[in-house]
């Protein structure tokens, strides 16, 4: 069933019709067709090592908030931050450069090349991503601060269970849909002419509507996971801790491969309805020419 679902055909180009089942199917369909080309160890390496740094200072920020975010900023080892973080980017950009020759050229080519990356094209991109993962960081420092005061919050009878339940559902909801902009962002600033600012309201428009619950359970599942993942560590043991950090690395590659194909699927969607609504609103904009009387001078 795999292999016959490997095979690209041309209908498989028009993806704006996809539901939530047949967005998984094509992340999978992708994921197995470009993962060939990266199966060295040393992507699988670094791939870990990203999930090392992201345990290491992601429970601390958690628990610490806004204080603990600046203190990192300010220290030596946010030299460390900023090399993962480069190395994010260069596999957010190999991982949608591939996914989208792989559909223009049907699958004849699995793996792009950086030096299909202009100048222009890096900068917009790395702009967008360091600006996402800045406000990243300051949602999930801001997101702690948060609930830690509504865990301090003191009234009578189930008056405090209810706001704390409401609180942290505000919390996770805003937190889900900034990183869902942001992600989409970074895809939209290396494919199209758009960078930081410019990127997220693009993605924004992208998400509006019905979009938004196609694409938001996809990578609320996935983050969902990695952070869970991630709340685990400081609690398992060396095996234990090998094991979800492979885990971790895989739930990074499976969300590479999902940005770019969520994106062509919310582009395909958007120009579908574009020509939707344009078809519809051709007769009430349809006006019988007026005569008029050219005088020649």
């Amino acid at each position: 069933m795999l292999a016959s679902s490997r095979k690209w055909e041309p209908g498989q180009q028009h993806l704006g019709d996809l539901g939530l089942a047949g967005i998984c199917l094509e992340i999978l369909r992708v994921l197995l067709a470009i993962l060939p080309g990266f199966d060295s160890e040393g992507h699988a390496l670094l791939l870990v090592a990203h999930v090392g740094v992201c345990a290491i200072f992601f429970n601390p920020l958690l628990s610490g908030g806004v204080s603990t975010l600046l203190r990192l900023v300010f220290s030596r080892t946010f030299f460390l931050v900023l090399l993962d973080l480069m190395c994010v980017a260069i596999y957010g950009c190999l991982f949608s450069l591939s996914v989208t020759t792989l559909y223009r050229t049907k699958g004849a080519v699995r793996v792009a090349a950086m030096n299909l990356v202009t100048k222009d094209m890096r900068t917009q991109y790395n702009s967008t991503f360091f600006m996402a993962a800045a406000i990243l960081g300051g949602c999930v420092a801001a997101s702690g601060d948060a609930w830690r005061a509504l865990r301090l919050l003191q009234a009578s009878g189930e008056i405090v269970v209810a706001l704390q339940l409401l609180g942290g559902a505000a919390c996770l909801a805003g937190t889900a849909y900034i990183a869902l902009v942001c992600q989409l962002a970074c895809v939209v600033s290396l494919l199209e002419d758009a960078s930081s600012l410019g990127a997220m309201r693009r993605s924004c428009a992208l998400l509006a509507g019905s979009n938004f619950w196609r694409a938001a359970p996809v990578f609320a599942v996935l983050d969902a996971c990695f952070v869970a993942a991630l709340m685990t560590f400081p609690a398992v043991r060396i095996g234990g801790a090998v094991i979800t950090m492979a885990l971790c690395a895989v739930l990074v590659v499976v969300t590479l491969v999902a940005q770019p194909v969520v994106y062509r699927v919310l582009c395909d969607s958007a120009a579908k309805n574009y020509q939707y609504s344009s078809t519809m609103q051709l007769p009430r904009t349809t006006r019988k020419p007026t005569r008029t009387n050219h005088v020649m001078v």
